[in-house]
C-alpha cells in the first residue's frame, strides 16, 4: 500500500488542498491470476480499504473496480442458469459494508508493539474495530485496552495459500 502514500504525496505537491479520488483500483490481472479467491486477494483488499480509510483527511472517494462480472468480480451472475457465484472478496465487501453502515465517525487505530493495522468506526457511541493482521501468527487483542467493552469477532482467514469459497 506504499504506492497510495506516494501517490497522495505527489498529488498534494501538484494540487495542494484538493481532495483526492482513487476512481479505479484492484489487484490487477496478474495478481488475480495467482490470488483470485484466496486469502492473498483478501489481504490485498483489506489492506487497501484500511489505507484509504486511514487517509480520509485527503482521500474522499476510493472506488473498488471489481464488484461484478467475471475476472475481477466479487460475484458473477450466470445468464444461463440464473445462479450467482459469490467469490471470497464478496464476503469481505459484505463485512466492510456492515463496518461502514451509518457511521458517524472514523477513527485511526494504533496497535503499538504489533504489525496489526486498522481503524474503528463509531455509531451512537458504539465502536466497530476493523483489524488486519499481516502476519501468519495469531494475535490476541485486548478490547478493554482499546476502550471497548466487548463485542463479536468476525474473521476471514486470509493466509495466501488458503483457497476460500
Amino acid at each position: 500500500t506504499e504506492w497510495i502514500d506516494h501517490t497522495i504525496e505527489a498529488l498534494e505537491t501538484l494540487c495542494p488542498g484538493k481532495s483526492i479520488w482513487f476512481t479505479e483500483w484492484n489487484i490487477g490481472a496478474e495478481g488475480l491470476g495467482q490470488w483470485k479467491d484466496t486469502g492473498g486477494e483478501l489481504h490485498f483488499l483489506a489492506s487497501m480499504f484500511e489505507r484509504f480509510a486511514s487517509r480520509r483527511d485527503v482521500v474522499n472517494i476510493a472506488c473498488l473496480h471489481q464488484l461484478s462480472g467475471d475476472k475481477f468480480a466479487t460475484f458473477a451472475f450466470s445468464q444461463a442458469n440464473l445462479n450467482v457465484q459469490r467469490y471470497a472478496s464478496w464476503h469481505l465487501c459484505k463485512l466492510l459494508g456492515h463496518q461502514f453502515a451509518n457511521i458517524e465517525a472514523l477513527h485511526r487505530a494504533d496497535f503499538a508493539g504489533s504489525d496489526l493495522y486498522g481503524f474503528a468506526t463509531e455509531t451512537a457511541g458504539d465502536l466497530k474495530l476493523f483489524v488486519v493482521n499481516p502476519s501468519d501468527q495469531p494475535f490476541n487483542l485486548a478490547l478493554k485496552s482499546l476502550g471497548m467493552q466487548g463485542g463479536h469477532r468476525y474473521w476471514i482467514d486470509a493466509a495466501p495459500e488458503v483457497k476460500l469459497d
